[in-house]
């Protein structure tokens, strides 16, 4: 019996080590195929990863070219506007100021900023990080010229306005038709109560008609700076038609004159002061009018003092300093001109008549004008104005005889107003090229009742 227990203990004893060693072996081969699992799940972790990064690089790729290609469209479309722009500026006025039409490709758009990734897996190789090399620098048109930026719009002749480019020479040859009737009622004698006149009463009718033909030579000296000179030839008739009308016959008479010859001759010089960029431009004008025509006291007279022929010109010299502004809102250029036109003394020195002439003041004028100029397209644009002119009072001075001693009287004039309202259209057919048409309606009695003016412009 003992040693059957011995043998029983051995025998359970070496079943339980055998046990032992066989679980212990098959939990480390558990282990192990686990290890191999998670190791499986660790590469295709690291496959997937790589794919992702590799997908965010080709999104990134496409971003970067889409970005590039929007900021080239960008650039042809500041290039566009500019060139468009530099058309304007240089065919239709007016303005308004020059810009530099140099853009880059770098300020035509923001860089993108560049998306962050994400980060891979040490087994996954780094993609190249080296950034693109920038793009030179895109010039898009030339820098216009002092001459660019200014309207192109034209405004009337005389008021000043845009100068001719440097270099450039301008031919405007015009003609110019105007008519104008005075009525007038005079009255000699003495006024005893209302409408008892003792006396004699002449009433008469003036009526003058008058076509000039002038041609204005322009010449750009720089891009501020312009001269011009104007020479006119001027073709007048004057009808007078008297009545006395206090006479029982009414007796009337009728009396004609004429001429035909050079006008005043006319020079002037321009120059912009500023740029025009937030205030409107202004321009310095300084013009002077000679004597080369033959003025009231040139002309022939008969022995009674009355005129045989017309006048063709002032007869003094003039001299006019005025400023011209300009403000452009496209499609619209509004203007304005004030100046002074001091009128010199004329030495005259004749009998005329029973009487000794000896100088004439003309008296100064102040002269204002404002308007509008609406450019209905590159070819067509249209002027609205009004000017206005005030004559100081002229002076007369005669020689005569008073208590047998010789005295110098100076009788003055009276003063006057000339207004007139203004109306141009322009047409230019080519943009060296155009004509215009230019009507005036007396505002005032002392205005022409109505002129009508058209003109060509041809540039070199």
């Amino acid at each position: 019996m003992i040693i059957r227990r011995f043998l029983g203990l051995g025998l359970g004893l070496f079943c339980g080590v055998l046990v032992s060693a066989t679980g212990s072996t098959w939990a480390q081969g558990f282990d192990e195929i686990e290890a191999a699992v998670v190791r499986g799940q660790i590469r295709l972790l690291e496959r997937d990863v790589a794919a992702q990064g590799r997908k965010q690089d080709e999104v990134i790729a496409n971003l970067v070219k889409e970005n590039e290609a929007q900021r080239e469209t960008i650039a042809e479309l500041h290039a566009a506007i500019d060139t468009l722009m530099d058309q304007l500026q240089t065919q239709a006025p007016a303005g308004g100021t020059a810009k530099p039409a140099t853009r880059t490709a770098s300020a035509a758009a923001p860089k993108p900023t560049k998306p962050q990734r994400v980060a891979k897996v040490e087994s996954t190789p780094e993609p190249d990080k080296t950034p693109p090399a920038e793009d030179p620098p895109l010039t898009v048109g030339n820098r216009p010229s002092d001459e660019a930026g200014r309207p192109r719009i034209d405004l009337f002749s005389g008021v000043g306005g845009i100068l001719t480019p440097k270099g450039m020479f301008v031919v405007e040859p015009s003609v110019r038709y105007a008519t104008t009737a005075d009525n007038r009622f005079f009255f000699s004698g003495a006024e005893i109560i209302d409408a008892l006149l003792i006396g004699t009463i002449q009433a008469s009718d003036t009526e003058r008609r008058s076509i000039s033909f002038n041609q204005s030579l322009r010449y750009g000296v720089t891009g501020r700076l312009d001269v011009d000179v104007s020479i006119p030839f001027v073709s007048q008739e004057d009808r007078r038609r008297s009545s006395d009308i206090s006479s029982s016959d009414g007796n009337s008479a009728l009396s004609s004159r004429s001429a035909s010859g050079i006008g005043d001759v006319a020079a002037g010089v321009h120059y912009q002061l500023n740029q025009g960029r937030k205030w409107p431009y202004v321009i310095a004008n300084l013009r002077a009018k000679s004597t080369t025509g033959k003025g009231p006291f040139d002309i022939d007279f008969d022995s009674n003092g009355n005129p045989l022929e017309a006048t063709t010109g002032a007869g003094y010299w003039s001299i006019e300093p005025s400023l011209t502004f300009i403000k452009q809102v496209d499609p619209v250029a509004l203007f304005a001109n004030i100046g002074y036109q001091f009128n010199l003394e004329h030495d005259i020195d004749r009998t005329i008549g029973d009487t000794d002439y000896i100088r004439f003041d003309p008296g100064d004028t102040l002269r204002t004008s404002v308007g509008i100029g609406i450019g209905l397209n590159d070819q067509i644009n249209l002027n609205f104005g009004y000017d206005q002119s005030y004559v100081f009072e002229s002076e007369t001075f005669v020689l005569t005889t008073v208590d047998g001693e010789e005295v110098i009287l100076s009788p003055e004039g009276d003063e006057a107003t000339v207004s007139s309202f203004l109306f141009g259209i322009t047409y230019r057919p080519r943009p060296r090229v155009s004509y215009g048409l230019t009507t005036t309606i007396g505002a005032t009695d002392d205005a022409p009742d109505a002129a009508v003016t058209l003109k060509g412009q041809f540039r070199f």
